[in-house]
């Protein structure tokens, strides 16, 4: 072997086990501890009444099939159907047919 071989085989194989020993360490427990914190931090932005659960529990209302089938049809009815819009024209002008 070389000179430089002999010196630079040392240390790559003190590099390559420090590289391997690292590799092993981890960080886990540091990671499942906060694991879910960012969807449960959303969920509690997106709640607009955290305490309407507990405060409605027990108050569902009631309806038969005609009443339920009903709402639905006239539901997707209002699709079909759209009721006139009050809105004649936009700050801009647009849609009142004037120039």
């Amino acid at each position: 072997m070389s000179h430089y071989l002999a010196s630079a085989l040392p240390r790559c194989l003190l590099c390559a086990a420090t590289a391997l020993a690292t590799g092993c360490a981890s960080t886990a427990p540091e990671a499942d501890s906060r694991f879910g914190d960012a969807v449960r931090i959303l969920n509690a932005q997106q709640t607009l009444d955290p305490a309407a659960a507990r405060r409605n529990a027990g108050t569902l209302t009631r309806a038969d099939g005609r009443v339920v089938k009903g709402s639905v049809d006239q539901y997707v009815e209002s699709y079909r159907q759209p009721a006139p819009s009050s809105v004649v024209g936009d700050a801009a002008g647009h849609g009142t047919g004037a120039r």
